[in-house]
């Protein structure tokens, strides 16, 4: 939650979307269980986190930006 974007204006997709996770409670911070909303492939409890990058799939970002949700447009299709 600590991590920075190379643009300060840009702030870091964790930082930005972390509230907006189902079950996310500031207080507690992030959990397994929260990450794995977007992350959805990886076992952090086997420590496997080394895709994690290649882990987001763009449907999970299409549930609020897609055509039908309350975010900002970036998944049209």
């Amino acid at each position: 939650m600590e991590r920075v974007t190379l643009d300060p204006k840009i702030k870091d997709a964790h930082v930005v979307m972390m509230p907006f996770v189902p079950g996310y409670v500031a207080a507690k911070g992030p959990t397994n269980e929260s990450c794995q909303f977007c992350h959805k492939g990886v076992d952090f409890r086997d420590h496997s986190t080394a895709g994690i990058r290649n882990e987001v799939n763009p449907e999970t970002c299409a549930l609020c930006h897609g055509p039908s949700g309350p975010g900002k447009k970036f998944y049209v299709q």
